[in-house]
Order: structure tokens, then sequence, then C-alpha cells
């Protein structure tokens, strides 16, 4: 399974990069997967699964109509890779987790956003919009991924 780990700080695109080449690799083919690290609660205070979380319920699912939510304990990425292996993806797309291992393509916001020097691994730091102007293969060519 390849993983192509995006990161950069809020509102340099990472997310709209995401979907581009989400778009490019089921266009080749690919089963794709996309984990996204998110820095808020995910479970809003007071609701049904909140209160039963609080009342000792390590483990909650909450079926929607659009999909399924696990909540409890959140997995480190190995873990939520081997999920995406095990549902048959063939590519990861990981969105975030900054200062976790593997290689990554940094987006900047400013000229000046330079990776902080925590985040490891950076394989390719883009500058402002220049993803955006790169086709879809020469963007597919340069992306640094791993296997996992």
């Amino acid at each position: 399974m390849i993983v192509v780990q995006v990161s950069g700080y809020s509102g340099s695109g990472k997310t709209r990069l995401c979907a581009r080449l989400a778009a490019l690799a089921a266009a080749r083919g690919h089963h794709v997967g996309y984990i996204k690290s998110h820095h808020g609660a995910v479970d809003r205070q007071g609701s049904d699964t909140a209160q039963l979380g609080a009342a000792g319920a390590a483990r909650r699912w909450l079926l929607g109509l659009d999909g399924l939510l696990a909540l409890g304990a959140p997995p480190d990425l190995r873990e939520l890779l081997r999920q995406a292996r095990a549902d048959g993806c063939t590519l990861v797309l990981v969105e975030g987790f900054k200062t976790s291992p593997g290689v990554k393509c940094w987006l900047r916001r400013t000229p000046e956003d330079a990776p902080p020097p925590d985040v490891a691994d950076v394989a390719l730091d883009l500058r402002p919009g220049e993803a955006q102007a790169l086709s879809d293969d020469a963007l597919w060519a340069r992306l640094p991924w791993r296997e996992a």
C-alpha cells in the first residue's frame, strides 16, 4: 500500500491538494483511503455518544446515512494504516500528522513558512501556489511516498 503524507499549517491548501491527489489516484485505478488529523473534539459535548462515554462506554460507534464514526481512545497512525490496508486501500492520503514519522510533502502558506524543527522527513517542500501550478503528471511524479 502506498502512503502519501501532506503536511503544513492551517490554510496552506492541504485538503485541496489531497482532493486533487485522490482524484488522480482513483483515475489510476487505486482504491483510495484518507486519514486526517483533527485537533478538536469530534464528539459534541452533551451528545448521546458523549454521555455514554462519560458513563463508561470505552468504544462508541455512531452510524449515520453518510458513514460510521468510531469514538474512543484514538488509534495511532500505524493502526489506522493497518485498518486501511485491511479495507483494501492501495493508496492512502494522510493529511496532517506533522510530527509523525514518514516522508512528507510540506505545503507553505507563505514563502517563509518553512517546516518547523520538530517536523522531520520533508521530502517535498512546496511554495504557495506551486502544487496548483504543476500539471497532474508532474505533480504525480514529484510526490514523496512510502510503502506501508
